[in-house]
C-alpha cells in the first residue's frame, strides 16, 4: 500500500515538473517575439515587429491575411530584428497574422482589423 502511494506521489511530482518546464518554454517563446499595433502612420495602420534571435539562426517572417495570402515574406538572421509594417487604411484586410519560423519552431501573432471611418461636419449658420 505504501509503495502504491509513493509511486502515485512520484507520478504527480514528475507530471507537475514536466508541465512547469513546458510552461517555461512557452513563456520563453513569447518573450522572443513582440508585435504591437502602434496606431496611425501617415494615415495608415502601423505595426512594430521585434524578434530576438540570439543564436543568429535563419528566420522566415511571413505576414498573411485572413485568406492565407502572403502580404510579405522575408528571411533574416539578425540577432535583433525590428521592422515597421504599414497597412493601408483602405486595404480590404480583416485579419493579419505574423508568422516567424526558425527550423521546427513557429511563433505566431494575429490581429483582427476593423477600421471605422466617421465624417464629422461642423456647420455654423448665422442670421444677417
Amino acid at each position: 500500500m505504501k509503495k502504491a502511494i509513493i509511486t502515485g506521489l512520484l507520478s504527480v511530482v514528475l507530471l507537475t515538473a514536466v508541465e512547469a518546464r513546458n510552461n517555461e518554454k512557452t513563456d520563453a517563446n513569447k518573450a522572443k517575439i513582440e508585435v504591437n499595433y502602434t496606431g496611425f502612420f501617415n494615415n495608415d495602420l502601423a505595426f512594430n515587429v521585434r524578434f530576438d534571435n540570439p543564436s543568429g539562426n535563419n528566420v522566415t517572417l511571413t505576414v498573411i491575411n485572413e485568406d492565407g495570402e502572403n502580404l510579405f515574406k522575408s528571411n533574416f538572421s539578425d540577432k535583433k530584428f525590428e521592422k515597421k509594417f504599414v497597412l493601408l487604411k483602405d486595404a480590404d484586410v480583416y485579419k493579419l497574422t505574423f508568422l516567424f519560423q526558425s527550423g521546427k519552431e513557429v511563433y505566431k501573432e494575429s490581429f483582427d482589423i476593423n477600421v471605422t471611418t466617421r465624417e464629422v461636419a461642423d456647420v455654423v449658420v448665422k442670421r444677417n
